[in-house]
């Protein structure tokens, strides 16, 4: 299985390395970076099902890396149960504009609680985020050369987020809450080989 991590804060948009519907300037250059690496190395053959996040930033990151999979993807399938963590409506409102100061309150209590354990009010706790990769993992996953009327495939490329995949890290191996709070996220457009 080959997870791919990708994920643009709003903000990086705002520096200028997204604008709306266009890939990032990150997502380009590893896209380039990856065809290169594939002229280099020997043809393969694999069959390749293609697994992505619904959100933007991973639909356009996947659309960009089709073009160096090239025939390989056999299948593609966008999960929703791989989205990013749902953190819910979570500012005051204040008139038309955004307060920083509602956001920091309650990345403050997450921090005091844990990550994995605080619940944003309406939105999910990295524990609800957990148990969905986990679905994911099992129904989708471990099942996927069984079924019925599907091609069988060789490797499976997820395109999803980096909090997302350390919640597939820690299921696939058992990590803790604790152990989980000490790994950090992967950076915009790493790659983790499994």
């Amino acid at each position: 299985m080959h997870p791919y991590s990708r994920h643009d804060h709003p903000a990086e948009q705002e520096r200028g390395y997204g604008n709306g519907n266009a890939p990032s300037m990150r997502t380009l250059r590893y896209t380039s970076s990856l065809q290169q690496q594939q002229r280099q190395s020997p043809p393969r053959n694999d069959r390749v099902h293609l697994v992505v996040s619904p959100f933007e930033r991973t639909l356009q990151t996947a659309r960009a890396m089709r073009t160096s999979l090239e025939h390989r993807v056999v299948r593609t399938d966008i999960e929703s149960r791989i989205r990013e963590q749902e953190f819910g409506n979570i500012q005051q409102h204040r008139g038309d504009r955004f307060d920083e100061r509602d956001f920091a309150y309650h990345r403050a209590q997450q921090q005091k609680v844990g990550r994995f354990w605080y619940r944003f009010p309406t939105g999910e706790s990295g524990a609800d985020v957990y148990d969905r990769v986990k679905s994911w993992w099992f129904e989708s996953v471990l099942n996927v050369n069984t079924r019925v009327g599907y091609e069988p495939i060789d490797a499976i490329v997820v395109v999803t987020h980096g909090l997302t995949m350390r919640f597939v890290l820690m299921q696939l191996f058992s990590w803790s809450p604790t152990t989980f709070h000490s790994v950090w996220n992967a950076d915009n457009c790493e790659m983790y080989v499994l």
